[in-house]
């Protein structure tokens, strides 16, 4: 595992960028906006759809959302929507998210009728900026295609975030993540040298402002401190990719293995949970995987602990096609 000392001075290398790493947010400290998971059971239980993948993709990529209850669940065709992917480098996916799979929900979301889409992340500290990393994957120009808006947190302002941890201080956290009616998670599941995994709890990591990552997250502790993060923001639906996955290394380089798998669900420990006995299937001395149960996981066991989403396994129902 890449220890918080070499982290430090591989960062070093990027304050040049300067005001990326200022906490240049308002005087104003919001908090959060609670939602409640709309994809449950009749019964309260979580649902997370497992789809094997087959072609075309958008078809497939619908079919593990209608698993699940739908975009009808939860969504209006007013509403204006904030699709969160993985581009924390430029690296190909599975590293990233697959502009194919990005295209595909923008349409999806197109057909139902939603109109206001907006593409929003930031990119990893080594990585930066993050619109750099965005023309380089191409999404810039799927954006112009698609007609969807893009906007690189680091650019705009950060907001101060009440989280109520007692592990995290308050965190200065991307305003534009107040700015829309609907969130979408839209992570990868791959292994990372740090995190030992990383799926929709991490990529909250995308809101935090740089500096406070590097301050605050990136030190001892780290996945505990990713479930805490998680207080902040509530995405009304996550949809997984993972037809290929990291099973060594990551985040932005790894062993690929083909799983050919997508999952959806509206409850980020839930879907980690399931998405990790998968990768599970996979350990090794290699990648940091070194406990048997999904649930003895830092990230997931403190995600169950202070309620992010279901407190235990049995609060799950899994529906495959």
């Amino acid at each position: 595992m890449v220890t918080y000392e070499e982290f430090i001075e591989r960062v070093k290398k990027y304050y040049h960028y300067g005001k990326l790493f200022d906490t240049h947010h308002t005087l104003t400290t919001r908090n959060p906006v609670k939602k409640k998971n709309k994809y449950l059971t009749k019964e309260g239980k979580a649902t997370v759809s497992i789809v094997k993948v087959k072609q075309p993709l958008k078809t497939q990529i619908k079919k593990a959302i209608d698993l699940i209850g739908g975009l009808k669940k939860t969504f209006k065709k007013s509403d204006s929507v904030l699709l969160v992917p993985n581009f924390n480098s430029d690296d190909p996916y599975p590293a990233s998210t697959d502009p194919k799979f990005l295209e595909a929900v923008i349409k999806i979301l197109q057909d139902y009728g939603i109109k206001k889409i907006t593409i929003g992340c930031t990119a990893g500290v080594h990585w930066l900026p993050t619109r750099s990393v965005l023309g380089k994957m191409g999404i810039l120009l799927l954006a112009d295609k698609t007609k969807v808006n893009v906007v690189c947190f680091e650019e705009k302002d950060w907001v101060n975030v009440r989280l109520k941890s007692n592990i995290l201080r308050d965190l200065s956290f991307a305003k534009e993540m107040f700015l829309h009616d609907k969130i979408i998670y839209l992570p990868c599941m791959k292994t990372h040298r740090r995190a030992r995994f990383t799926m929709s709890i991490k990529l909250t990591m995308a809101f935090l402002c740089i500096k406070h990552r590097v301050l605050f997250i990136h030190t001892r502790g780290i996945e505990k401190k990713l479930a805490d993060l998680n207080k902040a923001v509530y995405p009304d639906l996550i949809i997984m990719d993972a037809r290929k996955i990291f099973i060594t290394g990551g985040p932005d380089k790894g062993r690929v293995a083909n799983l050919g798998l997508l999952f959806a669900s509206g409850d980020r420990a839930a879907i980690d949970l399931i998405g990790l006995d998968y990768l599970l299937k996979y350990r090794n001395k290699e990648n940091l995987l070194d406990k048997e149960r999904a649930e003895d996981y830092d990230q997931i066991k403190r995600a169950m602990l202070i309620g992010i989403g279901i407190k235990s396994r049995k609060d799950i129902e899994i529906i495959k096609e």
